[in-house]
């Protein structure tokens, strides 16, 4: 039994209406962002100044973020008054009979509540009126005054007039009939003849039912370009250094982005019932699309790794990385459980689909805790199992070669099991191997060794004052004059004009508007002048209370030169790289920072944490020594000495 297309809200159509809501064509759209904007600041700069008043001061932190939350206010207030003055139209959809208020130069507008693309012109009081493609017969709603433009459908030329459009032609390379150059598909034989043309959102959502359809074929024709240009991505020699991108690019990946886009137009082709077995007929080549989808983040996988078996992180707090739980979220899982629901299982069967789709989790993940070099805790995901992935993927590549439509996906699936395989006999560590001293020693006292330096690495370096011969910086009072001094000014001025208003409101020979009217006006003008020149002024004080208490630099763990922060700030990199395992990258830097300054200490430490967990204990003490040889109270290397020194 055949299930009717469904009732609810196209997944397209949600996204439409997000669409419309962001253009903000009509005066509501635009005061409620302003509200937004202004409501928001206005709050978050009160409670600022309450915490002046409260604690008696502010961090130049909050400082700045008062001065943007300014800019928020003032884009806020400037929001609602354009969305104000704005002059506005009534336009009245031809299909459904809705009339919407949009703003008077706005020529597009989608109608909420049929999901019409209206084509307008300058002539507020043009009618709307559909007129019919002259090549594919698609119906579009536009005014006399509109002039040319793009059918959503096909992709020619039209006229917003009953004028005939003349086109240059070509013969279809699939049936040989003539056909416009511009257009995208063959009306007499569905081939498709170029590739999309435009991305805009517009195009997109004029279309009508047959013209989803076709979208969703160019899309799926575009997979393998798209496939291969992620490839190229991950083609890099050097694996580590691109295992902290792979999150973002892989949550990013294009053909992914295309199965979800061509379902959903799928899903909106389905609410016209003569469609319904062309759709069918699309689903086996999706799900070949899909199964080599998921060979490909085995490979991707397998590539993020390296070479090292290293534990490959998924997610982190301090990282915006989340991406492998997206085969259970993802818009092409959530796209296609619709269309499932609309088909029905029988359905998607009997055409040669391999049914429904699996939307559970693939992917098994550890969460570890750790301290950054700052002493600060911080949450890791590390990948654990990706077998579910496996036996995913093989099942479609089965599917796939049982009905010819592609043999080497299982062949390649075999290979990487036998890799996976491969690399878990050989068991090879996060670290090299270790040195033959080592082998002698007892487990337990390996074990003890390591745990030894990696609390000693992972442990927070300090920033001491070095003992450097550069003079000491000598405070200035400029920037916080100058900002104190514009505060002062931009209140004064404020001040100046609010009382010349004041004034004129009781002076009797005066005419004009209400006085509350005048006060209204006043308080939109003023107030922001009134923040601007306020929060320059607190500024302003707090940097000149801070140059007082402060005579010496604090930052960059107190050095001075612009080489000395350089390498400082490298070693506090090569600490964190530490904390991520990344022992070699850490190493690496360490080295790059000594290089620009042999006598950072704390670019010594890391380095001898690094050479610690790579088991170069002797290099490592060196390194110790050598901190210790440059400031001798420094507690971090003579700490991490003994506690190295205990271990072995």
């Amino acid at each position: 039994m055949e299930t009717s297309p469904t009732i609810e809200k196209t997944l397209f159509r949600e996204e439409a209406e997000k669409y419309q809501e962001e253009q903000k064509r009509t005066k509501s759209a635009g005061l409620r962002e302003g509200l937004l904007f202004a409501g928001v600041s206005a709050i978050s700069l009160i409670i600022i100044v309450l915490i002046r008043i409260i604690f008696g001061g502010l961090s130049e932190i909050m400082l700045l973020v008062g001065l943007v939350m300014v800019i928020g206010f003032v884009i806020g207030l400037y929001r609602i008054i354009i969305s104000l003055v704005r002059s506005e139209k009534q336009v009245t959809c031809p299909k459904c009979g809705a009339v919407n208020e949009i703003f008077k130069k706005e020529r597009l507008y989608m109608c909420t509540d049929c999901w019409t693309l209206l084509y307008m012109g300058e002539d507020v009081e043009a009618s709307i009126r559909f007129l019919n493609c002259a090549y594919c017969g698609h119906r579009a709603a536009v005014t006399n005054d509109h002039g040319p433009f793009t059918c959503p459908n096909c992709g020619v030329t039209r006229s917003s007039t009953d004028t005939a459009v003349e086109w240059k032609t070509t013969p279809c390379l699939g049936c040989k009939e003539v056909v416009p150059q511009e257009a995208l598909y063959c009306i007499h034989c569905d081939h498709i003849l170029k590739p999309l043309p435009t991305d805009d959102k517009d195009w997109e959502v004029g279309k009508d039912a047959h013209g989803h359809f076709h979208f969703a074929r160019m899309l799926l024709a575009t997979f393998p370009t798209s496939e291969a240009a992620l490839k190229t991505r991950f083609s890099w020699d050097n694996p580590r250094s691109g295992k902290q991108q792979w999150p973002e690019t892989f949550r990013a990946m294009p053909p992914m982005l295309t199965l979800g886009r061509a379902q959903r137009s799928l899903e909106e082709a389905l609410q016209e019932p003569e469609l319904r077995s062309l759709v069918e007929g699309l689903l086996p080549e999706i799900d070949v699309l899909y199964a080599r989808l998921l060979v490909l983040e085995l490979k991707m996988i397998l590539w993020a790794e390296g070479p090292d078996n290293v534990p490959l992180v998924v997610r982190s707090d301090h990282e915006k990385g989340t991406c492998l739980d997206i085969f259970s979220q993802g818009p092409h899982i959530l796209a296609r459980k619709r269309i499932e629901k609309i088909l029905g299982p029988k359905s998607l069967q009997s055409f040669g689909s391999i049914g429904p789709w699996k939307d559970q989790s693939f992917i098994n993940t550890k969460l570890h805790f750790s301290k950054n070099y700052k002493g600060e805790t911080s949450s890791s995901e590390e990948l654990s199992s990706y077998t579910g992935l496996i036996n995913e993927a093989k099942r479609f590549a089965e599917w796939a070669k049982q009905n010819g439509y592609s043999a080497d996906l299982l062949d390649t699936i075999l290979e990487l099991e036998e890799k996976i395989s491969a690399r878990k006999k050989e068991a090879l560590p996060a670290t090299a191997a270790p040195s033959i001293a080592e082998k002698r020693e007892p487990g337990e006292k390996r074990k003890a060794a390591a745990g030894a330096a990696a609390s000693a690495s992972s442990a927070t370096i300090t920033s001491e004052m070095p003992r450097s011969t550069a003079e000491p910086a000598k405070p200035t009072r400029k920037l916080g004059c100058v900002l104190a001094t514009c505060g002062s000014l931009i209140l004064a001025v404020g001040l100046i004009m609010l009382a010349a208003i004041v004034a004129s409101l009781f002076n009797p020979d005066s005419v004009g508007d209400a006085p509350g009217v005048v006060l209204a006006r006043t308080a939109i003008c003023i107030l922001p002048i009134f923040l601007i020149g306020l929060v320059l002024l607190l500024f302003g004080i707090s940097k000149l209370r801070n140059q007082r208490k402060q005579p010496a630099a604090t930052q960059f763990g107190g050095y001075r030169t612009k080489t000395e922060k350089e390498a400082w700030a490298q070693a506090m990199a090569g600490a964190e790289f530490i904390t991520e395992g990344n022992y070699k990258d850490a190493l690496a830097i360490s080295e790059q920072a000594l290089a620009k300054s042999p006598r950072c200490k704390e670019a010594w430490v890391v380095k001898g944490g690094a050479l610690a967990l790579l088991n170069r204990a002797e290099d490592a003490l060196a390194c110790y020594e050598q901190a210790l040889a440059i400031d001798p109270s420094y507690e971090e290397a003579s700490t991490q000495k003994a506690m190295l020194l205990q271990s072995q």
